[in-house]
């Protein structure tokens, strides 16, 4: 009797352990990332391993595939470190004591080898006709895993688009990438990819500590050009010379737009507002943008500030008058609009940044889905 699982059936069976995790997750402690979910991971991937059938592929550029990988990931740990540099390190926040590293191993190790075990094995037992459809839904269900999204990650839409951009985009084109490289190449290279930044994080005593979009930056642009260099040398039956060109406008896109929507989202150092008030008419109105320098600075009078107030309410006023304090200080604000200043003072470490930029009328449709949810 044929006992080997049929795709849908593997895919269900790891959407309904991903539910169970998560709810174990939710009511036990710290116990349940090193004594339950790495023998979580590894029985499915023992149970996948099981029920499903091997194959033999012939991968002609297995070699070519395994080098770039490598290169890859020797590339991002060299852009890693660099950033560092640039930026800064710190010290690594994981404890280096024997039960903490136990727990460390314990929590990042068997969980990453057995999802690429699980993405190895599915990825060159799926059917060809369907295998892109495929690997797309396994990789997003793989990302889910690696991602260890929380309650608190969905609780608002910034909190969530920064979870987005932070977890789910680099995991899932990281997955991606490894699910071509499992097609193409070997699991070796695949598990050194994923496992080199891991076992670089557990032990250095110091890592980089750029801004995290950097991070990301790097964990997305560097597989999507490896992927292209490597579908570009490879070659294909009846592939038009036409179609190597549509590749680079593509990614292109993808790129630009992920930086719109960071910029939007007020991840980079210049970064746009909605004003949501008329209190600085006639210099600018509800539904104008701002644009927002987020540079530490003395502010002068005159300047147009944003800045945290009462209740920790945002607000985009200008400063009428400043004082200083010992080492500190103090700007006192009013809204053009307004006949009284502002009721507190603001101190330095209050201001986010200043208005460098107005944008008339763009900020409407922010202001309309901030209101409508």
């Amino acid at each position: 009797m044929n006992t080997f699982l049929k795709t849908k059936h593997i895919f269900i069976i790891l959407l309904i352990t991903l539910i169970i995790t998560n709810i174990i997750k939710s009511i036990t402690g710290t116990e349940f990332y090193f004594c339950i979910k790495p023998f979580i991971y590894i029985g499915l991937c023992i149970l996948i391993y099981l029920f499903t059938s091997p194959k033999y592929i012939v991968k002609k550029y297995k070699k070519f595939v395994n080098q770039i990988t490598i290169m890859a990931i020797i590339g991002y740990m060299l852009l890693y470190f660099a950033s560092g540099i640039i930026f800064s390190f710190a010290n690594n926040p994981l404890s280096t004591s024997i039960y903490n590293i136990i727990f460390n191993i314990l929590f990042y190790i068997p969980p990453a080898i057995s999802i690429e075990l699980i993405r190895y094995r599915l990825t060159n037992n799926f059917d060809h006709k369907k295998r892109f459809k495929n690997i797309i839904i396994l990789s997003l269900i793989l990302t889910l895993y690696m991602s260890n999204l929380t309650i608190n990650d969905l609780t608002n839409i910034k909190s969530f688009i920064e979870a987005f951009y932070k977890m789910i985009v680099p995991n899932f084109v990281i997955g991606c990438f490894l699910s071509f490289v499992a097609l193409n190449g070997s699991l070796y290279a695949s598990l050194i990819y994923i496992l080199t930044p891991i076992i670089f994080n557990l032990f250095s005593p110091i890592i980089p500590s750029p801004e995290w979009i950097i991070t990301v930056l790097l964990q997305t642009i560097i597989p999507i050009i490896c992927y292209t260099m490597i579908n570009q040398a490879i070659p294909k039956e009846n592939k038009l010379k036409t179609q190597k060109k549509t590749n680079i406008p593509y990614y292109a896109s993808i790129i630009i737009l992920t930086c719109v929507i960071l910029f939007s989202c007020g991840i980079f150092r210049i970064y746009p507002v909605a004003i949501a008030s008329n209190s600085m008419d006639p210099t600018f109105s509800r539904g104008d943008i701002q644009i927002i320098d987020k540079k530490k600075q003395e502010y002068q009078k005159g300047d147009i500030i944003q800045f945290y107030g009462i209740n920790n309410t945002i607000f985009v006023h200008r400063v009428v008058s400043k004082r200083k304090e010992g080492n500190k200080t103090y700007y006192v604000t009013k809204g053009d609009n307004n006949k009284t200043v502002d009721l507190m003072e603001i101190s330095e470490d209050k201001v986010i940044g200043k208005s460098i930029l107005t944008i008339k009328y763009l900020g409407y449709p922010t202001l309309w889905i901030s209101e409508l949810l």
